[in-house]
């Protein structure tokens, strides 16, 4: 099993080798994101027109691992609005990035082989707590789940989707759970799945022989996500040296493995960003406390 200091997952693998000598950041403020009720939906397109009259929320983020060389996002501010409209929950984010990566390790051929590039997408991530002791580190005395939505410019955009995923946190042995060292000495054991039904987009193996000089490593599943995979609509724009990401989710899906959302109730969570990062080498919010207006 792997083990390493991290802050909290929210990529599809944890791969924290050389991670041990990494030291936690103590946790920032926490941040109120107001959600009110909207007259009309917006589009889930990435494109932000629709948000002007939204109030937005700076929130800035910094690396999850102090000393982190392999981090390239850095410290940086996203600005973040939210609100409701109908049955549903729209989210924004707007952040810097100088460069629109939407590659992720293509395979190149070389010769009559095929080998995985080493370029890497941009990323963008949300958590919501679903039970247990809420806390903003993963590596932490607290038990507790979460349900992640994760955005990724060149595996689950193209399909108009996140990947909607399941965390369990604790300190009991946990099945396919990876574990880490955790500050007081315990093992923390952290199990990260998909949720139930058909993902978002699937991995390519490896082209046999000789054919274009580069191949897109994933695709978009035929017919889109199914079943709770299926519940988070997300679209990115990357402009002028920002992306801009709108997310929206029914606030009740009705399935187990997802975050209950009500309107007049304060939900809690975070956000992380990859510039072309991967696994444990991102930055990361502190908490964010999504206060929900109540139904009109």
């Amino acid at each position: 099993m792997a083990r390493g200091r991290v802050r909290w997952a929210l990529a599809l693998a944890v791969a924290a080798a050389g991670a041990g000598a990494e030291q936690i950041p103590r946790e920032p403020a926490e941040v109120a994101v107001p959600v009110p009720w909207a007259g009309a939906a917006p589009v889930v397109d990435g494109d932000l027109s629709e948000w002007e009259d939204a109030r937005w929320v700076p929130v800035p983020v910094g690396p999850a691992l102090e000393g982190d060389e392999k981090n390239t996002t850095g410290e940086r501010v996203v600005v973040l609005a939210a609100r409701m409209a109908g049955d549903r929950i729209y989210l924004a984010a707007r952040w810097p990035d100088s460069e629109e990566n939407r590659e992720h390790r293509p395979w190149k051929r070389r010769g009559n082989r095929y080998r995985r590039g080493r370029e890497r997408d941009d990323a963008f991530a949300v958590r919501f707590e679903m039970g247990g002791s809420y806390d903003w580190c993963m590596l932490t005395r607290a038990d507790y789940e979460v349900d992640v939505w994760f955005w990724a410019a060149g595996r689950t955009d193209a399909a108009g989707f996140a990947d909607d995923l399941h965390f369990v946190i604790g300190h009991d042995p946990l099945e396919d759970a990876a574990e880490y060292d955790g500050p007081d000495g315990r093992t923390v054991y952290i199990r990260k799945r998909p949720d139930e039904g058909e993902g978002v987009y699937r991995l390519r193996r490896k082209p046999l022989g000789a054919g274009p000089t580069e191949i897109p490593s994933v695709e978009p599943v035929a017919g889109g996500p199914t079943g709770s995979r299926a519940d988070v609509k997300a679209k990115g724009v990357w402009r002028d040296g920002f992306w801009q990401v709108e997310f929206s989710r029914a606030l009740d899906t009705g399935h187990a493995d997802d975050a209950r959302l009500q309107p007049g109730r304060t939900i809690r969570g975070a956000i992380a960003v990859f510039d072309r990062g991967y696994d444990q080498h991102k930055s990361v919010s502190g908490t964010l406390r999504f206060e929900l207006a109540p139904a009109p």
